[in-house]
């Protein structure tokens, strides 16, 4: 009996093994914004990334309390389109600085513990860093965890401002359209193995 006692034991502390998702073309970002004329959507095109998580698997197609450790996340500025075609596109990449900062990043800065994947929403708190045109600023959501048949889904949204990235909201018209400062991006992120 010792021994059964001492080998649980020793399972029971062996850490988690950590796997490697990378990011699936079937995600989708957008920027919701409004203008004095009307509002805007921004939709991500093309868009790239990974998340290291370690955990513990079940037979069920569940993964057992573990941790997001790593996560990280490209967008290419010129794949940035508007739907209200080419010229408010050049407009934003100029706003975007993008000959210098061809990139929008965004890197976790603290882990997301779980409780348990599965196919049941669970809601956490994400911390990460976002690089956009140049400036670096912490941003914290909220965020809808799923995981089956081997995909983990991360959904949610928030919120900023465009002047807390030092940029200058495009203008149009000789300034009688204006471009407000505040705007939400929202992401539905699937990630697989």
């Amino acid at each position: 009996m010792k021994y059964l006692v001492f080998i649980i034991c020793i399972l029971y502390t062996i850490p988690a093994a950590a796997q490697h998702y990378e990011l699936l073309s079937s995600s989708a970002i957008t920027v919701d914004g409004t203008s004095t004329l009307h509002d805007w959507t921004v939709t991500a095109e093309k868009h790239s990334g990974s998340i290291t998580l370690a955990t513990k698997k079940n037979g069920n197609d569940m993964l057992k309390k573990g941790t997001i450790t790593i996560m990280s996340l490209i967008i290419p500025v010129h794949s940035m389109k508007s739907e209200k075609g080419e010229t408010m596109n050049n407009k934003m990449h100029r706003a975007l600085k993008m000959e210098d900062f061809p990139n929008i990043t965004y890197t976790l800065n603290k882990p997301i513990k779980f409780s348990q994947f599965s196919d049941t929403p669970q809601t956490v708190y994400s911390s990460g860093l976002l690089s956009i045109a140049g400036v670096k600023k912490t941003i914290q959501s909220k965020v809808v965890v799923t995981y089956s048949k081997g995909i983990l889904n991360i959904v949610g949204k928030f919120p900023f401002k465009l002047s807390d990235f030092d940029i200058e909201p495009p203008s149009a018209m000789f300034g009688q359209i204006e471009t407000g400062d505040d705007v939400t991006v929202s992401f539905r992120l699937a990630y697989r193995k």
